[in-house]
């Protein structure tokens, strides 16, 4: 699990290192500023990321200093989530622009077109071409000839002859009208299949913020709260995001320890320590009668005044000190200097397994405890 976080912690945080390096090195106007902020910005986010994990490893040593490193990286942290939150802002802004542009290439075209089929519509003609219309002019000019050859005389058949030459001419006018009208037709035939052309190449016409859009039409909001919709989901990703990094290199750090003290648990179940009163009894070392010890033996002693204690019971070095220098004052004894003494402990402590911790200035010895006063019959 340790090594699982440790692993995700390094890849994903070196991912959000890059993507804000990037975003500092995009927003500079040189690459000489642009690799410096880069730098920056990237410096900043890494020590957000990793100093809550710095602050934990700390804590053990001083308390004042964790929780300064602590406060260091909030504010380190808070300001890489605003750099997230611009690059991720930022990171759509071509493909954004790209969209709108689209969108009002299209709209404009629509409007074009719109405006070239409504006057289609509306025309109303019948089909003429040139040939048609040349026709109608020579019908026309035979007429205005019959008519005043006739009427040059005045003959019976003038009048019809002027209706006729009317007629012609009337239809001459028309013709060129239907004419006008049809090749106006044709032009807006043309317009009309060119715009649909332009439209279909302009590509498909997309939403310019489809994440905000959504959810402006999951929250049945206007859609021109798209924006505002966009902007906090990218900052609750940055935060998100950012605060599993630091999760993850504070897991990494507190498995660290508990690997250890799993290790030193392991150490204290082992078989000499399994039964302690047992353990203590075959480090005592053997009495020689015929030998006088100036100075009282540690193992010796503290075998007699010590006992197994429960898993909440412990003894500081200090009151075992003392005892263990009463004790000697009653075998007519001399202690060993306190140095020697924790050596001395130390080194039993290791045999046998019995797991030392320290608190502040004291040391104590873990489910250890000391026997009765009464019951400490020294031979």
């Amino acid at each position: 699990m340790r090594i699982a976080c440790g692993l995700f912690a390094f890849l994903f945080g070196a991912l959000v290192i890059f993507i804000v390096a990037r975003y500092g090195f995009k927003t500079s106007d040189n690459d000489a500023d642009g690799y410096t902020w880069a730098f920056t910005y990237g410096g900043v986010t890494l020590g957000g990321l990793c100093g809550h994990a710095v602050a934990v490893r700390l804590w053990r040593h001083s308390q004042t200093a964790s929780a300064l490193v602590f406060l260091v990286a909030t504010a380190a942290l808070t300001i890489s989530l605003s750099n997230s939150l611009g690059a991720m802002a930022t990171r759509g802004n071509e493909t954004q622009a790209r969209r709108l542009k689209i969108a009002e290439d299209v709209r404009t075209l629509r409007r074009g077109l719109k405006r070239a089929e409504d006057e289609r519509a509306a025309l109303s003609f019948v089909y003429t071409d040139a040939d048609t219309v040349a026709a109608a002019r020579t019908k026309a000019a035979a007429a205005t000839g019959a008519k005043e050859a006739e009427c040059k005389k005045r003959g019976d058949k003038c009048r019809t002859l002027e209706a006729d030459e009317k007629k012609a001419l009337d239809d001459v006018e028309g013709a060129a009208r239907n004419k006008s009208l049809t090749d106006r037709a044709k032009d807006l035939d043309t317009e009309i299949a060119g715009t649909k052309t332009k439209i279909e190449r302009a590509g498909p016409v997309l939403e310019a913020n489809s994440q905000g859009a959504a959810f402006a039409r999951m929250f049945n909001l206007p859609e021109s709260r798209a924006e505002f919709l966009s902007n906090w989901q990218n900052f609750a990703m940055a935060v998100t995001r950012e605060m599993m990094i630091v999760a993850a290199m504070i897991a990494f750090e507190i498995l660290r320890h508990e690997k250890s003290a799993s290790a030193s648990e392991a150490k204290e179940i082992s078989p000499a320590a399994s039964e302690p009163a047992k353990a203590f009894a075959f480090r005592k070392p053997r009495l020689v009668t015929s030998r006088s010890e100036p100075i009282g033996n540690v193992a010796t002693i503290m075998a007699e005044i010590m006992k197994p204690g429960t898993a909440r019971e412990k003894a500081e070095i200090a009151d075992l000190f003392k005892a263990y220098a009463e004790a000697c004052r009653q075998q007519g004894k001399r202690p060993a200097p306190p140095e020697e003494f924790s050596r001395a402990m130390q080194q039993l402590c290791e045999e046998i397994g019995i797991k030392i911790t320290r608190k502040g200035d004291h040391v104590y010895l873990i489910k250890v405890r000391l026997k009765e006063t009464e019951a400490r019959v020294m031979q």
